[in-house]
C-alpha cells in the first residue's frame, strides 16, 4: 500500500461500543475510562483508527509516526503495539490485528461484529465440550467408545 493511500487527517471523533477517540482533544477513553497514552502511542492508535479495517503497512506506520525511512531496522513499532494492546486490555486482540509480513489493522467493535463473534465463540464452546468429552472418554480407556479403533 502506498503512503498516499493511508490518511493522516483524522475526523473529529471516533466511537464504537467500547472505544472513543476525540482527535481534536487527543483524548482516548475505553469503556468511559481515560487511557494515559504517550504521544507516540496516541499517534499510532489514531493513525490505525483513522484507517480502520485497512491494513496499514509497517513501513507506513514507522514513517508517519516516527519519521523513519524504509531502511531502518527497529522493533519500536512492535513495542508500541504491545503497549497499546496492554492498555486496551481484554479488547486488544479484537481491536488490533497483526497481519503477517504486511502490517497492522484496527478493527472496530460493532454490534454486528459482536453478534458474529458471539456466534463463533458459542460454536467454539460447543466444540470444546465435545472435544473434552472425547478426551475424558479416551483417558478412561474408552477406545471402544470410538468404535474400537485405536488411532
Amino acid at each position: 500500500m502506498a503512503l498516499g493511500k493511508i490518511t493522516s487527517k483524522p475526523p473529529v471523533n471516533y466511537q464504537d461500543l467500547h472505544l472513543k477517540v476525540e482527535f481534536s482533544r487527543r483524548r482516548v477513553t475505553l469503556d468511559s475510562t481515560p487511557l494515559a497514552l504517550t504521544p507516540k502511542e496516541y499517534e499510532l492508535l489514531s493513525l490505525l483508527v483513522d484507517n480502520a479495517d485497512a491494513i496499514v503497512p509497517r513501513q507506513v506506520l514507522l514513517k508517519r509516526v516516527w519519521g523513519y525511512s524504509d531502511e531502518i531496522r527497529t522493533h519500536t513499532l512492535e513495542v508500541h503495539i504491545y503497549r497499546l494492546r496492554k492498555l486496551l486490555g481484554s479488547y486488544s486482540s479484537q481491536y488490533i490485528a497483526a497481519i503477517f509480513r504486511k502490517g497492522y489493522r484496527f478493527q472496530p467493535i460493532t454490534q454486528e461484529r459482536c453478534r458474529r463473534l458471539g456466534r463463533l465463540s458459542t460454536l467454539a464452546g460447543r466444540m470444546n465440550i465435545v472435544g473434552s468429552d472425547q478426551s475424558a472418554s479416551l483417558a478412561r480407556g474408552g477406545i471402544a467408545a470410538m468404535g474400537g479403533k485405536s488411532y
